[in-house]
C-alpha cells in the first residue's frame, strides 16, 4: 500500500515536471538580461503609464553607466504626447546616436489575422527589409524615433495549438516585403550580422551559412528551459546592476508589475511574461546556432 502511493506520487510528480517544459533544468542565460518595470519602479516614478522623459532617463542610464550590446523596449511607444510634448523630445534626443537601440512595434488584429504568419516561401535572393514603421494611429514607434535612429522590430505572433504561443515568426510578410521578427533582429545585432545579408531557402533562414533552428512552417521553435537574470528598471537608472550583468548583454526591458504585463498561454504556464517569451525565442536562436 505504501508502495503504491509512493509510486503515484512520483508519477504525479514526474508529469508535474513534465507538465513544466522541465524548468528545473533551466539553463540559466549568458547572453539576455531582463529588465521590468515593476512594483518598485513604479513606487519610484508613480503611475503608469509615464511621461517620455521617465523613457529617455532609462536610456541616459544604461548607455552612459554601462556597455549594452542591444537593448530592447518591449513597450510600444505610440502616439505622440499632447500633454506634453517637451518631454517627447527628451526621448527623441536620447535615441540619437544608438545604433543598437530597439523599439518594439506589433500588428493590428486585422493583420493578425491576415496572411502575415503563413510559411515564408522566400526565393533564394528576397531581400529583408528593416520596419521603418512609424507612428499613424497606434501600435508602431513614434516617427520621431525612427527619424532618430531607433531601430524597429515586430513583435506579433499568432496562437498555435490550443491557443499556445509556442512559435515566433521569423519573418512576416507585409505587402511583398519581408520583415524579420524581433528574435532575429535580436540575434543578427547580437551576431553583428545585417538582416541583408541572412540568407534563405524555402521556409529555412541561414546566417553565416549555419541554419536556423524553424521549424517545417518557418518558425522559430520555442526552447523554454531557460532561466534569465532580471532586475528592476529603476535599479539600471541608479547604477546597482553589476555591470557584468549587463555589459556586452542584450538587455530586454518590459513589463511585469501588476496590471501592466503582458501574459501569454504556453506549453510551460498559462501566464508566461512576453518580455521573457521574446527572450526564449532569442536565446533559442543563440543556443541551437552557438552549438553548431
Amino acid at each position: 500500500m505504501i508502495m503504491k502511493k509512493t509510486t503515484s506520487i512520483l508519477l504525479i510528480l514526474i508529469s508535474l515536471i513534465f507538465a513544466a517544459g522541465c524548468k528545473t533544468k533551466a539553463v540559466e542565460s549568458q547572453d539576455i538580461t531582463l529588465i521590468y518595470i515593476d512594483e518598485k519602479t513604479i513606487n519610484h516614478f508613480g503611475t503608469y503609464p509615464w511621461t517620455r522623459d521617465k523613457y529617455a532617463l532609462f536610456i541616459d542610464a544604461i548607455y552612459k553607466k554601462y556597455n549594452p550590446k542591444v537593448v530592447y523596449f518591449d513597450i510600444i511607444i505610440d502616439l505622440p504626447s499632447k500633454e506634453t510634448p517637451q518631454l517627447d523630445k527628451k526621448l527623441f534626443k536620447s535615441v540619437k546616436g544608438k545604433n543598437n537601440l530597439v523599439f518594439c512595434t506589433a500588428l493590428s488584429d486585422k493583420e493578425i489575422n491576415n496572411r502575415h504568419y503563413k510559411a515564408f516561401h522566400i526565393p533564394k535572393k528576397q531581400v529583408v527589409h528593416t520596419p521603418v514603421f512609424s507612428s499613424n494611429g497606434g501600435l508602431f514607434p513614434l516617427k520621431e524615433i525612427v527619424d532618430n535612429g531607433g531601430i524597429v522590430s515586430i513583435s506579433s505572433l499568432p496562437p498555435g495549438v490550443k491557443g499556445q504561443y509556442n512559435n515566433f515568426p521569423a519573418v512576416y510578410d507585409i505587402k511583398g516585403h519581408m520583415y524579420v521578427s524581433t528574435p532575429i533582429m535580436l540575434y543578427s545585432l547580437y551576431k553583428n550580422i545585417s538582416v541583408k545579408n541572412l540568407k534563405f531557402s524555402l521556409n529555412q533562414m541561414y546566417a553565416n551559412s549555419q541554419k536556423m533552428p524553424l521549424n517545417e512552417t518557418g518558425f522559430i521553435k520555442i526552447n523554454f528551459n531557460y532561466s534569465f537574470k532580471k532586475f528592476s528598471y529603476v535599479s539600471v537608472i541608479k547604477g546597482d546592476v553589476d555591470s557584468s550583468l549587463i555589459n556586452n548583454k542584450i538587455i530586454i526591458v518590459g513589463k511585469n508589475a501588476i496590471g501592466l504585463s503582458v501574459k501569454f498561454p504556453t506549453k510551460v504556464s498559462l501566464q508566461f511574461n512576453g518580455s521573457e517569451l521574446v527572450a526564449c525565442a532569442t536565446q533559442t536562436l543563440l543556443y541551437a546556432l552557438k552549438k553548431k
